[in-house]
C-alpha cells in the first residue's frame, strides 16, 4: 500500500455511534481480482517514488506491500474504485482477522503519486466479526467520503476497516479491562501536557444511553492538549446511519481542518 501520513498525530476521531444495525450486510461477493494499492496498472494506484535525498517528508513508505483480493467496487462519486480485503495476523494480539481497505479516487491521480494521504479507521460496534459492516453498500460510507472530498467537506481519506470483537474471550471493544491494555489516555495526556489530540464526538439527539457520558468526558477532560467537540445529529439515533449522516453534516469538515493531506 502507498505511504500514509504518520507524524505528527494531528487528529483522532472518537465517535459514539459505531454500532451494528439490523440488515447491515456487505452487499457484495468476494472475487479473486488482485488489488495492489502501490502498483501501476488498471484499477490500481500509480507507483510512488521515494522522496528526494535530504528532503524531510511527513510520510512513511511501506516496507512490506500487501496484496488484496477485490471485495467490491464503490459507485457514484467513488468512480468504481475497489475495496480490497486481506487477512492479517497481529504479532502482539495473536489474533488473525480480515482487514478491508479502500482508497479514494484522488489516490489514483498521477499528480498524487508521491503524496501521503490521511487515514481513517472505521471500527464496527457490536457485532464486528467476522465482517466489518462498513464495507456494505447500504451504508455508503466510501461513496459518501468520495463525495465529501469532491465538494470540499472532507480531505480524501484512505479507509481501513478491520474486524473487531472476535469472540467472548477477546471482546475488548475499546474498554479498560483488568489485565488488558488501557484505552482511556486523556488523563495522562493532560498530566504530561501533550501531545495534542483532537477528539470529534457525535451522537443522535434521540440517543439517551451514551450521550450523558460523552458530555461528562468532555467537561472533565476536554482541555489542555485534549481538543474535544460534540456534534448532535437532529433526530438521530444510536445507529450506523446516524453516524454517516453526522459525518457529512459537520464532523468531517472539523476533522479535516485539523489534518494534512495529500502531502509530500
Amino acid at each position: 500500500m502507498r505511504k500514509a501520513l504518520f507524524t505528527p498525530v494531528i487528529a483522532l476521531i472518537t465517535l459514539t455511534v459505531l454500532v451494528c444495525t439490523a440488515g447491515c450486510g456487505t452487499g457484495a461477493a468476494t472475487s479473486a481480482a488482485p488489488v495492489r494499492f502501490a502498483d501501476p496498472g488498471p484499477g490500481t494506484a500509480t507507483h510512488a517514488t521515494a522522496p528526494q535525498k535530504g528532503k524531510r517528508s511527513l510520510v512513511r513508505f511501506p516496507t512490506h506491500p500487501i496484496s488484496f483480493a477485490e471485495e467490491s467496487r464503490v459507485g457514484g462519486a467513488g468512480e468504481s474504485t475497489p475495496i480490497g480485503v486481506t487477512t492479517l495476523h497481529g504479532p502482539k494480539s495473536g489474533f488473525t482477522g480480515k482487514v478491508w481497505v479502500w482508497a479514494p479516487p484522488e489516490y489514483y491521480d498521477k499528480r498524487n503519486a508521491d503524496k501521503g494521504f490521511p487515514v481513517m479507521e472505521a471500527l464496527p460496534g457490536s457485532y464486528g466479526y467476522p465482517v466489518n459492516y462498513w464495507i456494505g453498500s447500504d451504508l455508503k460510507l466510501e461513496e459518501s467520503l468520495a463525495q465529501w472530498s469532491k465538494n470540499g467537506t472532507s480531505l480524501p481519506f484512505i479507509l481501513v476497516m478491520p474486524v473487531l470483537n472476535p469472540d467472548d474471550k477477546q471482546y475488548y471493544d475499546g474498554s479498560d479491562i483488568p489485565g488488558q491494555p488501557k484505552i482511556v489516555l486523556a488523563r495522562r495526556l493532560i498530566a504530561r501536557g501533550g501531545p495534542e489530540v483532537c477528539l470529534a464526538f457525535q451522537d443522535g439527539s434521540k440517543e439517551n444511553t451514551v450521550l450523558p457520558k460523552v458530555r461528562r468526558f468532555i467537561a472533565q477532560y476536554g482541555h489542555g492538549p485534549v481538543k474535544a467537540r460534540l456534534h448532535i445529529v437532529p433526530g438521530g439515533t444510536h445507529s450506523a446511519a446516524t453516524y454517516v449522516q453526522g459525518l457529512g453534516e459537520d464532523t468531517m469538515r472539523w476533522v479535516s481542518a485539523r489534518m494534512q493531506g495529500p502531502s509530500a
